[in-house]
């Protein structure tokens, strides 16, 4: 049996608080309901009631899949931090793991939307020098979120005073 490539020996995978299924559905919902019923109107005064019940299917089909998709994005999203890195996994359809040298951090934001403050959770980014990395802690508690980025912050600062 092949080792699984998206587990890390010795890592203890912390997974993202549940309660971000709900917001992200409910930010969902708050832009796409609107803009299917907009739709809506405008295929019944373009093409009649017809076309409007069939926008309106099309429109909740691929809301229900899209719901289904974030709850189980929710699921397997976590990270985990060894000595030298942080880990971040997600996706479930496309799986990355993605690992970041404490080294290579420059800078780190603690950031909430509206729906996120309700619940009371927050998403850590990591920034580095490199364009691609997709380094991004969603549904922590605020209090998780700095924490961890303290955290980082002392390591990172510690493994870059030499360079």
């Amino acid at each position: 049996m092949q080792p699984d490539v998206w587990d890390v020996p010795g890592a203890q995978w912390r997974p993202v608080d549940a309660r971000l299924a709900r917001v992200r559905l409910i930010n969902l919902y708050l832009v796409c309901v609107p803009l299917a019923g907009v739709a809506a109107l405008l295929a019944v005064w373009w093409w009649g009631q017809r076309f409007a019940w069939l926008i309106a299917a099309l429109a909740l089909a691929l809301l229900i899949l899209r719901t289904v998709a974030i709850v189980r994005a929710v699921k397997v999203w976590a990270y985990a931090e060894t000595d030298e890195h942080l880990l971040v996994r997600h996706g479930i359809w496309t799986r990355r793991l993605s690992i970041v040298p404490y080294g290579r951090l420059q800078y780190l934001d603690v950031t909430a939307d509206p729906v996120s403050r309700v619940y009371r959770l927050a998403t850590l980014v990591l920034h580095t020098a490199a364009a691609t990395t997709d380094a991004t802690v969603p549904g922590l508690s605020p209090q998780a979120a700095t924490e961890l980025r303290d955290r980082l912050a002392e390591v990172s600062g510690a493994r870059t005073e030499g360079l």
